[in-house]
C-alpha cells in the first residue's frame, strides 16, 4: 500500500468512520430508539426524549472510576473465609447434619388395633 492510498483511507475514515467507534454510534442509535419508544408508551406526556449522544460510551475519560484494588492480605482473608464456609457446608452435607433428625412414627394416642 502506498503512502497516497493510506492518506486516502485516513481521509475517508474522517468522513465516514470505520470500526468500533462507528459500531458504538450504531448501537447508541438503537438504544435511543428503544428508550424513546418506552418513554412514549409508558411515561407521562411531556417527558423529555433522549438523544444519541447520551448513549455513546465515553472511553478513556478522566471521570471514570478506577476499580478498588485489594491488598494481598484482604484477598487471603477472603479466600480463607470462603474455604471455611465451604468446608463447614460440605461437612454438614456429608455427615447428614443438614437434614432434619429422623424420629420414629408413633401411633395416635386414641388408636386401638
Amino acid at each position: 500500500m502506498s503512502a497516497y492510498q493510506i492518506a486516502e483511507w485516513e481521509a475517508y475514515d474522517i468522513i465516514d468512520p470505520i470500526g468500533e467507534e462507528r459500531a458504538d454510534i450504531r448501537m447508541a442509535s438503537l438504544e435511543t430508539l428503544i428508550f424513546n419508544l418506552a418513554i412514549m408508551i409508558h411515561a407521562k406526556k411531556g417527558t423529555k426524549l433522549s438523544h444519541v449522544e447520551e448513549f455513546i460510551p465515553k472511553w478513556g475519560e478522566e471521570d471514570e472510576v478506577e476499580p478498588e484494588v485489594q491488598s494481598v492480605e484482604e484477598m487471603k482473608n477472603f479466600m480463607l473465609n470462603f474455604a471455611q464456609l465451604h468446608n463447614a457446608s460440605f461437612k454438614r452435607k456429608t455427615t447428614g447434619l443438614d437434614k432434619p433428625p429422623k424420629r420414629p412414627i408413633e401411633p395416635h394416642k386414641n388408636y386401638e388395633p
